[in-house]
């Protein structure tokens, strides 16, 4: 197009050419966008071009659309590869992540943080050997050696299921197993990566195989946690009603017992079984009948036949299991997508968790109190919120009261390690009541509300929420 196709807007005077000139840019835009059918906010258009910042805003799935489409417009683009690999290994999709990282990795062999997500996924896939090799490069001796004292086969189970009776606790979920032949009480708690054992049973156990003392790093890079201290090691065996798990990888922790929940667990409770061994599994939680049922991961539900009762409701979530092994479910708050709930079993009676983030974007009111603290038994000034609207699933709830935060409920680096924003904590205040499924094999939530189901322990106080699915209870919160 020359220069003579706009003479005849600079013919008038200087202030109509101007006025003629813009008319006429505005008409081309319109008609660009119009020949398009809107398919896309010019926002939108901009931020396809960006899957790390789509990454950053929690945005995951777009995220690795946009990845995708980079990567076949520039096969040299390490950046998608990297985004491609770290949500193809949320969702447990482990050859694909092993692809998408190792072409990453090809194309730039000094990013540290491809070869940590690569050598966790080595480690989900069962190779071990090469896990450690790359845990050797970016200089994690105590994992290697870790890893090393696993070979041949970590988590080697003899039985494909097993129920047990949970231990009475209720909220929270206590399992009975055997370690060595002791009998020991831990608990269930999806927001741990690992399984822990605490110092009291393991001076005690003399069989636990103790290996090094550490800083942590490796998965905790990326569960955001304090940086802490603790000694690593591997139980041989350990039994779960009438499944062994044998070549369990711990931590050996300093806290003893159940000091953190004096008022609210009769018993001992002597360490945590963290989704390292979840994993393994497909895992359901009954929490009315308050038991666990463990099924190898790649077994069927068939057996489960609560699954397709006709008397309660089932509600259907994919999830995702972070670097870090957290699991995370999308929700709305406010009718606005793409808020990213952790799932935390222990989670301390907890209904809803919200982060100070989350009350800076939605502008919610902060109320105070005083209660009795849960994890040191001691009065602590109480912030919470009232969310005028939370659905996850088909579950709607309007008008729900959730804590705001403390500083170890969102440690200053989540964020940071997991690479997006993660808004709040869903604790087991809602999950007691329902029958809660973890099913790794497909990366699904499985909720389900009996309406005959009946807890033991009502709640002692309301919480002003609705629901459109029947059966939920109101929090004691």
């Amino acid at each position: 197009m020359g220069i003579g196709f706009f003479n005849p807007l600079l013919s008038f005077s200087n202030t109509e050419g101007v006025k003629n000139f813009f008319w006429f840019l505005g008409s081309l835009l319109c008609l660009f966008f119009c020949s398009h059918g809107f398919s896309e906010s010019i926002p939108e258009a901009i931020n396809r071009q960006n899957p790390s910042r789509l990454f950053h805003e929690g945005r995951i799935e777009a995220a690795a659309r946009v990845a995708f489409e980079a990567s076949l417009r520039d096969p040299q683009d390490w950046k998608s590869f990297k985004i491609l690999g770290w949500v193809a290994l949320m969702k447990n999709q482990l050859e694909d992540a092993r692809r998408f990282l190792q072409k990453g990795l090809a194309l730039n062999p000094e990013d540290t943080e491809m070869k940590r997500l690569l050598a966790i996924c080595y480690y989900r896939e069962g190779k071990l050997e090469q896990s450690a090799d790359l845990l050797n490069e970016i200089r994690e001796g105590w994992t290697v050696n870790l890893l090393t004292q696993l070979e041949p086969k970590a988590f080697d189970m003899l039985e494909s299921q097993t129920t047990v009776k949970l231990d009475e606790s209720y909220p929270f979920v206590i399992i009975p197993v055997k370690i060595y032949r002791k009998k020991v009480s831990l608990f269930l708690d999806t927001r741990s990566s690992f399984t822990a054992l605490d110092r009291a049973l393991y001076e005690k156990i003399k069989e636990i195989r103790l290996l090094d003392i550490i800083a942590l790093q490796f998965w905790f890079n990326f569960a955001g946690k304090w940086s802490i201290r603790a000694r690593t090691g591997i139980i041989q065996s350990m039994q779960i009603g009438n499944m062994k798990i044998e070549r369990i990888p711990i931590l050996l922790a300093r806290w003893k017992g159940t000091y953190l929940f004096p008022q609210h667990v009769p018993q001992i409770v002597h360490g945590v079984i963290g989704t390292d061994v979840m994993r393994q599994f497909n895992v359901t939680i009954d929490y009315p009948k308050k038991e666990l049922f463990l099924q190898k991961r790649e077994a069927s539900f068939s057996e489960r036949s609560f699954l397709e009762a006709k008397d309660g409701s089932v509600t259907k979530l994919p999830f995702y299991l972070t670097p870090g092994g957290q699991i995370l479910i999308q929700g709305k708050i406010n009718d606005q997508e793409g808020i990213l709930f952790m799932v935390d079993s222990l989670d301390v009676g907890r209904a809803f968790t919200f982060s100070e983030w989350m009350l800076e974007k939605f502008h919610l009111p902060r109320y105070g109190g005083w209660m009795i603290g849960l994890r040191r038994g001691g009065r602590y000034p109480s912030i919470y919120t009232i969310v005028p609207k939370i659905q996850i699933g088909n579950m709607v709830m309007e008008n729900v009261k959730a804590d705001i935060g403390k500083s170890y409920d969102f440690p200053p680096a989540i964020d940071h390690k997991q690479g997006f924003h993660i808004g709040a904590i869903v604790g087991n205040s809602f999950l007691k009541s329902f029958i809660v499924t973890f099913d790794f094999q497909n990366m699904v939530l499985i909720l389900q509300s009996k309406k005959t189901a009946a807890t033991d322990q009502p709640p002692t106080s309301p919480l002003a929420y609705q629901s459109t699915l029947a059966g939920i209870d109101e929090s004691d919160n």
